[in-house]
């Protein structure tokens, strides 16, 4: 009878744990994106971004991760973060790896016309690499917090307001 009862226990143990990991798997790339850029802030709402972050964005229904170092060291960090684990982590060396993905993905992004509704609301006009070697971003309206959140999370990017002169 104890034997039975043990069992029984055991088999509930394992099924719930089992929904649990499957619940916490597969949430949504937008919400995994929200969660990790959430965790940067402090009490104050300052962001400190950890020293393997180069940067994340959703491409393809997909949450893409940027990670510096080594990857496996992070994941855990990352899963904690985000609230799941369904998401993919891009590789790199050291910083200027990640930079160079980052300007890549940001031209791709650009060049691609399903995104030129997000790139005339913020008004998107260019990104590149700065004389510091991080990615300066030229909006027309200042709106990086918006742009964090449709385009590109990264602690490499620097914004710059640009004002058009009409003449």
């Amino acid at each position: 009878m104890k034997y039975h009862l043990f069992l029984f226990l055991f088999i509930a143990v394992i099924c719930i744990n089992c929904q649990e990991k499957k619940d916490f798997r597969e949430k949504n790339p937008d919400v995994l994106f929200e969660n990790l850029q959430k965790s940067f802030l402090d009490e104050k709402g300052n962001k400190h971004y950890p020293l393997y972050y180069g940067g994340a964005y959703i491409e393809k229904s997909s949450l893409k991760i940027i990670v510096i170092g080594d990857t496996l060291l992070n994941k855990k960090d990352l899963i904690r973060r985000c609230g799941g684990y369904n998401f993919v982590m891009q590789f790199c060396k050291e910083k200027q790896d990640a930079v160079r993905k980052i300007l890549h993905y940001l031209s791709m992004f650009r060049a691609n016309d399903e995104n030129d509704s997000i790139i005339n609301e913020l008004q998107f006009r260019a990104s590149y690499m700065n004389s510091k070697k991080r990615i300066s971003i030229e909006l027309l309206s200042f709106q990086e917090n918006k742009f964090r959140n449709l385009v590109m999370d990264s602690p490499f990017l620097d914004f710059e307001e640009q004002i058009l002169i009409l003449e």
